[in-house]
């Protein structure tokens, strides 16, 4: 249409009858068609091939705004009975129901008529420049200057704008009045339980990465840092439903669902940390038994006696560390404190049979020497008198032995308290990194600035030697002058003398 007329402003009669066909919750105080205005949307009235000049009826210039604004004033309806009633009720409606309003004039897009009944096969650039450049400011105007829906000063995006279409025409097609806040309300429903499912679908596919044997098992302060990470993703989905709760029952259910996914975390994470503490268990048993097979080879091969113990804290020593390197999660030390003292055990044990094992083969061939040397010549007194203490002496050592089996004792309570000193030492060679991190970190920041203070002093001491060598060789320049200028001197007085003899 080419201008706003009483016939294309009737054709907008619709508007007067919104408030009839919408149903709203009010606050107290608040009429309905205010409550409407809050949601309306900016008001926009396109005129093509618009002919008119734009003035006002003084003659004076005016925007295409201005011109709807004129055109749609209640006031200029002079007559509001009969006939008038309607056109009034029209402009009040449109000015009261939309807030924001706008007109926008477009020339015709061609002059020649051919063309014109051709448009749609036309492109733009076919058009004339007028026409164009007015286009251009009404694409950027939609593109750049449309605000962002909102709903009880709330935005509105795709999604809760097409679900807020299906709830009205619902309404209308079973033949009953649309009621925005009931509507809005279920999109907020909607909308808060969608992001509850997109939450909990984020930790669950998380979490259940993380637990697979690949990553686990891990110490258990990574652990409860990841599990953070998670939680903290999935917590930051569902906050995102918080600027949509303006109603108590959405509120309520945002709640409720809140609670479930606290659950949800809850009952996950203890399942991750089981699983890794059942893992690096299952671990550490591994790389402990590894770890101890070389010495259970040296176990069957009676490498160990009683008189190398020396050899045994060595072993045990070595074997920590390759251990402590290759173990990983929580079970780490509890795996080393219940199998070492076992092992260390099994070990001293061996030591101990070996030694028993040489003890009962020298008793046995002492009484078979013995019982050799009764039959085939008659022992006299003091040759059986030096066995028995032959036999005496061996018994001593016997003792001595056992004495030692029970030192071997004593070293296995040494070991194990060597397995608890370690796992101290561990943490405090952890502390002392930390601090010497710390220190490292300080001198490294006082060698910076002692060699900035280096630097600038190199370059004040060359700016010095520079000024120095530059007055040394001004002081040369006038005293070589100043010998210059006395050797005149000398000569004016010598032809001056001269000629006083003359």
């Amino acid at each position: 249409m080419g201008v706003i007329d009483e016939r294309a402003i009737s054709n907008l009669s619709l508007a007067a009858e919104l408030t009839k066909n919408i149903e709203m919750k009010l606050s107290k105080g608040k009429e309905k068609r205010e409550a409407i205005a809050n949601i309306t949307p900016k008001f926009m009235w396109i005129l093509k091939d618009f002919a008119l000049d734009l003035v006002d009826e003084y003659g004076r210039n005016i925007t295409s705004s201005d011109y709807l604004e004129d055109c749609i004033n209640p006031s200029k309806v002079t007559v509001r009975e009969g006939p008038g009633e309607s056109a009034y009720k029209i402009r009040e409606a449109i000015v009261k129901l939309f807030r924001q309003r706008e007109c926008m004039v477009f020339v015709r897009p061609v002059e020649d008529e051919m063309q014109l009944q051709n448009l749609n096969s036309l492109s733009l650039r076919d058009m004339r420049p007028e026409f164009r450049q007015q286009f251009e400011v009404f694409r950027n105007k939609i593109f750049l200057e449309c605000p962002t829906k909102m709903m009880n000063n709330k935005p509105v995006n795709g999604r809760m704008m097409g679900y807020l279409l299906e709830q009205y025409i619902k309404a209308i097609n079973e033949g009953a009045v649309p009621n925005i806040s009931t509507a809005w309300e279920n999109v907020l429903d909607s909308e808060v339980k969608r992001l509850y499912e997109n939450a909990m679908k984020v930790y669950k596919d998380e979490t259940d990465k993380l637990a697979t044997l690949s990553e686990l098992p891990i110490e258990q302060e990574e652990l409860v840092k990841r599990l953070f990470r998670i939680r903290m993703k999935s917590e930051n989905i569902m906050d995102n439903g918080s600027k949509f709760s303006d109603s108590e029952s959405t509120g309520r259910l945002q709640r409720a669902y809140i609670t479930k996914l606290s659950n949800l975390y809850k009952a996950k994470e203890e399942e991750i940390k089981s699983r890794n503490a059942r893992l690096s268990q299952e671990q550490c048993h591994s790389k402990l038994q590894s770890a101890v097979a070389t010495l259970e080879k040296k176990i069957m091969e009676n490498k160990y006696n009683l008189d190398n113990t020396g050899e045994i804290k060595k072993d045990i020593d070595e074997l920590i560390v390759e251990y402590e390197k290759e173990a990983k999660g929580p079970a780490k030390l509890q795996v080393l404190a219940k199998e070492m003292p076992k092992l260390v055990k099994k070990l001293l044990g061996s030591a101990a049979r070996n030694n028993r094992e040489r003890i009962d083969k020298f008793d046995s061939e002492y009484k078979l020497k013995l019982q050799e040397m009764e039959t085939k010549t008659g022992l006299d007194k003091q040759e059986l008198e030096r066995l028995q203490d032959t036999e005496k002496a061996t018994r001593d050592k016997i003792a001595s032995i056992e004495s030692t089996m029970k030192q071997g004792q004593t070293n296995e309570k040494e070991l194990e308290q060597r397995v608890n000193e370690l796992a101290d030492e561990k943490n405090d060679i952890e502390q002392r990194q930390v601090a010497l991190k710390g220190k490292v970190e300080a001198q490294k920041a006082e060698l910076e600035r002692l060699q900035k203070i280096e630097k600038e002093s190199q370059e004040r001491i060359k700016e010095h030697q520079r000024k120095a060598r530059e007055r040394a060789q001004k002081e040369k320049a006038k005293k070589e002058q100043a010998k210059k200028e006395d050797g005149k001197k000398g000569k004016a007085k010598e032809k001056s003398g001269g000629c006083s003899v003359l």
